[in-house]
């Protein structure tokens, strides 16, 4: 398992652009807490 801590990283990293995409494609009044992203 090499590079583990940066792997890490961009998996935690690729967990927030997804997290952000998913809530601009929901739009503001679902908010942060849109049930739609689940994982």
């Amino acid at each position: 398992m090499p590079n583990t801590t940066l792997e890490l990283y961009q998996a935690k990293l690729q967990q927030n652009l997804t997290f952000l995409a998913k809530l601009a494609d929901v739009g503001p009044q679902a908010g942060p807490q849109a049930q739609t992203y689940s994982q």
